[in-house]
């Protein structure tokens, strides 16, 4: 039998995720949580601020007017910073660069050894 996801379960995972992320974002904090989910507030690089929700459905962009049901739910934190965020594709992309470079630069050192 399974048992529910401890209370801190989905901040330390929303947590850990933006974290990651860190370089395509400009700040966040956690700012709810419950045992079945928790809200953290962006702040994306353009300056606005959104609210993401990871919840069992997913990772979701929680709407600026209650009033309005428009959550977008998304599989991964990436898919979602991409949906509303130019300059996290774009230093998404120049991370991915970077990283691929050092790849060819470490195996250029090794062919030459």
């Amino acid at each position: 039998m399974d048992s529910p996801p401890s209370s801190s379960f989905y901040a330390d995972e929303l947590r850990s995720v933006l974290q990651e992320q860190s370089f395509g974002i400009e700040s966040f904090s956690i700012i709810t949580t419950t045992p079945s989910q928790a809200t953290a507030s962006v702040k994306l690089l353009e300056g606005k601020n959104i609210s993401i929700k990871l919840s069992s459905r997913g990772f979701l962009i929680e709407p600026d007017n209650p009033a309005l049901d428009q959550e977008a739910t998304f599989e991964t934190i990436e898919a979602l910073l991409q949906s509303v965020s130019r300059e996290y594709m774009r230093k998404r992309h120049e991370a991915l660069v970077n990283a691929l470079e050092k790849l060819v630069s470490a195996d250029s050192r090794n062919d030459d050894s």
